[in-house]
């Protein structure tokens, strides 16, 4: 049985990049800033705004493609999604025990794969450094919006 993740490229966080705190400068809040339209996803073009992925995601269908992107991006400013890599991500290292996983390059199509190896996870481990279901959560978005924004920027 098989299932099927599209995520990227083999990529390591070094401890000090995760321990970094914010520039408070414009500039460096701008350089980890992403919005979930962007320049080139086709919604500059689009009469109606969409990107391409949400067309493509629900076969061109505009009316489904414009719900899809209305709730992901109500998601994204409900979370604050668009600012994640300017938050510190303290226990990065030790979500990253609690679950081990890992980008291992791209498939043929240029899919992103994401390798969860969830037989090692270590529930133990993730108690006794008091790790929650919600920085747990907090890490997946991360770790996704790093590979969505410097592997397809």
């Amino acid at each position: 049985e098989s299932t099927e993740t599209t995520t990227t490229t083999t990529t390591t966080f070094t401890e000090e990049e995760q321990q970094q705190e914010p520039s408070s400068s414009s500039q460096q809040q701008l350089l980890y800033n992403f919005p979930g339209v962007q320049h080139g996803d086709g919604s500059e073009s689009d009469v109606d705004g969409i990107p391409r992925r949400f067309l493509k995601m629900q076969k061109m269908d505009r009316l489904k493609a414009q719900e899809a992107l209305t709730q992901t991006l109500e998601w994204r400013q409900q979370h604050d999604v668009d600012t994640i890599l300017q938050r510190p991500h303290s226990k990065f290292h030790i979500c990253k025990e609690v679950i081990p996983h890992y980008f291992a390059g791209h498939d043929p199509h240029g899919h992103i794969i994401f390798v969860q190896r969830v037989g090692l996870t270590n529930v133990t481990f993730g108690h006794a450094n008091n790790v929650t279901e919600e920085e747990l959560l907090f890490h997946y978005v991360y770790v996704l919006e790093y590979c969505w924004n410097n592997f397809f920027a």
